[in-house]
């Protein structure tokens, strides 16, 4: 329990540097990058890709500072720790997940993500695609993890 606790701690700090980044990205697509115009660009797209970069980098933020507090809760209170142990090692889960391809879709959908944020500074069409791979990558995802959570 006590490397788990470590890496609790471990994951903690990554966790805080990564809200930074995300802090700092916010302020860069919100005031710096909205002076920014894509040439010969659609106005009307060009604010959807602000609000989805924006938007994505606000969720970011959310969803570390949940995780940050459960995990803080978790290392003052020996109970919740061990539960959070036995639900991180549900060997039921992982077996669900490896059906599916567990981090290596992940992965791509996250760099999907990522190249899709970088490419909203870019191109206009290319940004549109890129989100349309992600959002079918995510359906797929849930409805695999549907139907293998129901199966087994």
């Amino acid at each position: 329990m006590e490397k788990f606790k470590g890496d609790l701690k471990k994951r903690i700090v990554f966790m805080i540097l990564g809200d930074v980044l995300a802090i700092f990205l916010i302020i860069m697509a919100g005031v710096y990058f909205n002076n920014i115009s894509i040439a010969h660009g659609n106005r009307n797209i060009t604010n959807i890709i602000r609000g989805y970069q924006i938007g994505t980098f606000v969720c970011t933020h959310g969803i570390v500072l949940v995780y940050i507090k459960k995990y803080i809760k978790a290392l003052k209170d020996k109970e919740k720790l061990r539960q959070l142990y036995i639900k991180e090692n549900d060997e039921r889960k992982k077996f669900i997940v490896s059906k599916f391809g567990g981090v290596g879709f992940d992965f791509c959908l996250a760099t999907i993500q990522i190249a899709a944020i970088i490419t909203g500074f870019l191109n206009q069409i290319a940004f549109l695609t890129l989100i349309v791979v992600a959002l079918f990558m995510s359906f797929v995802k849930g409805s695999l993890f549907i139907y293998y959570s129901r199966k087994f």
